[in-house]
């Protein structure tokens, strides 16, 4: 039995709209306990308030959103 040649994908991933969004949530959450001092504890606060400052006045979608919900969800 021959084996399929493995193929070599350097090719970026590509963003869905969810996966950018998580993207800038994550820094933005990073920034602000970078910011607090790098305390443990509050990463929930953290997340929570860069959703709030990456979303205010930006149009999401109902990809978005859902991505947003599973990543909530999934921890």
């Amino acid at each position: 039995m021959k084996s399929k040649p493995y193929k070599n994908n350097n090719e970026p991933a590509k963003s869905s709209p969810g996966i950018v969004l998580r993207q800038q949530i994550e820094k933005r959450a990073h920034e602000i306990w970078l910011a607090a001092g790098c305390c443990d504890g509050d990463d929930v606060s953290h997340w929570l308030q860069a959703e709030k400052e990456v979303l205010k006045g930006r149009s999401t979608t109902t990809q978005e959103v859902q991505a947003i919900v599973a990543t909530r969800t999934s921890n």
